[in-house]
Formats: C-alpha cells, structure tokens, sequence
C-alpha cells in the first residue's frame, strides 16, 4: 500500500492539495529550481494517467457526439475567442497578453471529466467532448498562435512539445487502459500528487512577481475574473434547465487546460508568460469551490 488511509483521504481532497501547492510555492519557493526541468514530464504523466480512462469506442453514440461538439465549441469558440478578446483589449504586456493568448489556443481543462463527476455533470459528454478538444487542439493550438506570432515562434519548437504532452500521452494511455491496474484506486491521489508539483513548479515561477508586484497584476486578474470565475457563474443559472448537461457546459464554458498552457508559454516566451496560467490555476480551483457551494444552495432551495 502506497498510502495510508488517512494520508490517501487528503491527497483526495483537491481543494486542499491545490491551495497547500499554492502556499508553499508562495512561502517556500527554494525548491522551484529543482521542479522546473521536470514540469513537462510532471504534465506528460498527468496526461496519461487522465486519459487512460477514457474508453473512445463507448463515448461516440449520436446523443454523446452532439453534446460533445457543443462542449468543444464551448470551449473552442466561446471561451477561447472570450480570452484573445479581453486579453488584446486589456493586457498591454506583450509576456502576459502572449500568455493569454496561448491560453486561448488550449484546449479544455482535463479536469471537465472528475469535476463532471463531482458536480454531477453529465460525465460521458464531457468525456466526449474533452476527446474532441484533444484531437482538435493538434490543428487549432499552433493555427492559433502562428496567426498571433509567427516569426516570433520557432513552430518545430512549438509542434515538438504539444506531441510530447497530447500525443504521446494519449499513446501512452491506450497502453494502460488495457493493463488491469490494481493502482485504480489510487488515481486520484497519484493526479493530485502530480498537481502539487505542476501547481507548485508553475506559481513558484513568478513568485516573485505576485508577491511584490501584486497590484500591477490587475488587469491580468481582472480577465482570469471574468473568464473563470464570473463566466462560470452565469453559465450556471443560463443552463440549469439542463441539469446534467448545464454543469458540463459550465466547466467548459470557464476552464482551460492550463498546465499546458504554462508549459507552452514557457517553452515559447519564458517565465513570464507562464503567469496569466499560473494565476488561473488558483482562480479555476476557487471557482470550483463556488460551484460545489452554489449547487448545493440552489439543490437545498427545491427541496
């Protein structure tokens, strides 16, 4: 056993790991430049161990193709072209703007299928509609940032690293997903372990900027405010009519992948690139919260 019960219990409890990653990374961020080499394995392995699950045969009947074409474009169409249009009308920075812009150019957050569940989302259109963004983002992530950058980029720097951390993690997970893995129940624990070090690595990064440089970062906050956290809100009551459905068009409306977004910016633009996505993490895991807290409120009040 690789845990303890107790100690499984609170690797489980992805609020607590998400703000424990964030507190060291603010406190204690000495042990940064040790993370840093290895943030892309840290993404390439939380990858594979997401999508292992995913069983692409079950997910594409009529009904789970249609629901998850609309959740593509909702994260697709709608939140990407809400990002590049707050992010060039807002962020005069060309290393935060560029950090959004590669954010905009990310799929869907992995997260849209255990927070589906959590929430009680409709999980196999969400399952579907994250495979749709991951086949998707091969062509639309460097469409996106070459139409933005072009010779600014290296694009065999840029099509190099999203096969290290799309394809070669959905390669890898069609391995395990044949393997009868008694680790199972410790998937969760293994991926929250994994976004402690991601979480960590990320904001750990431009530490320094957040700390003493705070309020010159409003603008920045303004738009990870409004498209995480205040979209996400009105999405919620826009969809509730479709109950199930509505929590899936909620997260997908309102989250990116973004440690692929950081590891993206980094590669192409350097660290401060990566903080418009390190700051999103901390926003897309309050934002979680809320809507944990917000569906318990509207539930209790139709009772």
């Amino acid at each position: 056993m690789f845990f303890t019960k107790g100690m499984k219990k609170i690797l489980e409890q992805t609020w607590f790991v998400f703000t424990l990653a964030t507190v060291l990374a603010l406190s204690v961020p000495g042990f940064v430049k040790y993370v840093e080499p290895y943030l892309k394995i840290q993404l390439i392995l939380l990858m594979t161990i997401s999508l292992r699950k995913l069983k692409i045969k079950e997910m594409f009947n009529k009904s789970n193709t249609k629901n998850g074409l609309k959740l593509f474009l909702m994260s697709y169409v709608w939140l990407s072209a809400l990002i590049l249009i707050l992010s060039l009308l807002l962020i005069k920075n060309f290393d935060y703007r560029a950090g959004f812009i590669v954010m905009a150019a990310a799929p869907c957050a992995i997260s849209c299928v255990p927070f589906s569940k959590l929430l009680k989302g409709d999980v196999q259109s969400s399952t579907t509609g994250v495979v749709i963004n991951y086949l998707s983002a091969l062509i639309i992530t460097p469409t996106i940032i070459w139409i933005f950058f072009r010779q600014l980029i290296d694009m065999t720097e840029l099509i190099t690293t999203i096969v290290q951390v799309i394809i070669i993690p959905i390669i890898l997970s069609r391995f395990l997903a044949k393997l009868n893995n008694k680790l199972d129940k410790y998937d969760t624990s293994i991926i929250n372990i994994l976004f402690l070090i991601g979480v960590y690595g990320f904001v750990g990064l431009n530490r320094d900027t957040i700390v003493n440089n705070f309020f010159s970062l409003k603008l920045v906050l303004i738009v990870l405010f409004i498209r995480t956290f205040l979209i996400s809100t009105v999405m919620f009551f826009l969809t509730k009519k479709h109950k199930k459905f509505g929590i899936s068009l909620t997260l997908f409306s309102s989250y990116k992948n973004l440690g692929y977004t950081a590891i993206l910016a980094l590669t192409l633009f350097g660290r401060a690139a990566a903080l418009p996505a390190a700051l999103g993490i901390i926003f897309e895991l309050m934002t979680f919260v809320w809507l944990e807290r917000l569906i318990k409120i509207t539930n209790a009040s139709h009772t």
